[in-house]
């Protein structure tokens, strides 16, 4: 308003550079007052944030949060159909996986779902995801689950499985499907060559990664936003995932570059140590029994930062910068104490 003020008393100065003077002063020292005006407003949102963050740490747990009711729960529980079926085929043929991410934090704070979750994630080997995809085609024709067409690291129901391409490609384009999909992500972990340690590894990913999302915003706009597309992107950076990967086991795993080149601010490099994950161990989740790492705590801590436990805001004390071995004896401490 202001602004619109003086740009009509402008109109009464005939001489054009007095003008446009009065105009560039009056006008400028508006738009500074609009700014401060709206950092002030910002300054009192994020004051209240913090406030609330601290009153949510102070007398609200996660596992105090009621579990998922009506269509939610239904998708959660067409989802354990999957994830039953990707069980028994893997026992049956012994092809190790573990419960991961979301679906590893739900086993270990809720037993079974995150509230809000709705799908599946379990992990595999290299290896091991081979050779489930070789058995699963037949295994799977008499089950609810299927691999989609055109997926690859999926397992899907087959009554809520879309048909084409296109249809699974919508989500990702934040467009709506008239399609509803429910489905199993199945994420693989390569070996990481024994002269690699872990934080070279992250940063050497991370690195990748940037110039895998560059090349594929270009490929997009040239071949299309679909999985064409996104397979001639992973084609053009396998050699640079093939590089770090050793033919066989070492102290640390890594995420199949595969799944690490999307969002990477949200979704950043997965490097495990190897004793963390293995031996497996069986993991209650919403009343059957499925396989999970070795040390699921230390694993989580990897993958959510010092606040996957208790609290669904990080707390002062930053864990995030500390070595594996402290995290370990924060660990170790806290089953002595039996506060894990």
């Amino acid at each position: 308003m202001r602004s619109t003020f003086y740009r009509i008393l402008s109109c009464f100065i005939l001489s054009k550079s007095k003008r446009w003077e009065f105009i560039k002063k009056h006008t400028q020292k508006s738009i500074r007052m609009q700014l401060n005006e709206q950092l002030e407003q910002l300054n009192h949102i994020e004051t209240k944030v913090d406030l609330l963050k601290e009153q949510i740490n102070t007398v609200f747990h996660p596992k105090d949060i009621p579990a998922a009711r009506g269509l939610d729960r239904t998708v959660q529980l067409i989802s354990l159909e999957i994830l039953k079926d990707v069980d028994r085929v893997c026992r049956k043929h012994n092809i190790r996986y573990w419960l991961d991410f979301g679906t590893l934090l739900g086993a270990m704070r809720h037993g079974g779902f995150i509230p809000w979750d709705d799908d599946i994630d379990i992990s595999m080997t290299w290896d091991d995801f081979l050779r489930f995809k070789e058995v699963a085609a037949s295994e799977l024709q008499e089950s609810v689950a299927c691999f989609p067409p055109g997926q690859w690291g999926k397992v899907a129901h087959k009554d809520f499985s879309p048909r084409t391409d296109e249809d699974w490609v919508l989500p990702f384009r934040g467009q709506a499907s008239s399609k509803i999909f429910i489905a199993l992500d199945i994420f693989p972990y390569h070996h990481l060559k024994e002269d690699w340690n872990r934080e070279t590894a992250i940063d050497y990913i991370r690195n990748v990664c940037k110039d895998k999302t560059n090349a594929c915003n270009r490929l997009e706009s040239e071949c299309g936003y679909n999985y064409t597309t996104w397979e001639k992107v992973h084609d053009l950076f396998k050699a640079g995932e093939e590089s770090i990967v050793s033919s066989s086991p070492t102290n640390y795993m890594f995420m199949s570059l595969r799944w690490h080149w999307q969002n990477l601010p949200l979704f950043p490099p997965r490097v495990a140590r190897t004793c963390d994950i293995f031996p497996l161990q069986e993991i209650d989740f919403e009343g059957c029994r499925f396989m999970a790492p070795g040390q699921p705590e230390m694993w989580m801590w990897c993958v959510y930062g010092s606040y996957w436990k208790t609290k669904i805001f990080p707390s002062h004390l930053n864990l995030s910068t500390a070595d594996l071995s402290e995290i370990q004896k924060l660990v170790e401490h806290g089953k002595r104490l039996k506060c894990m």
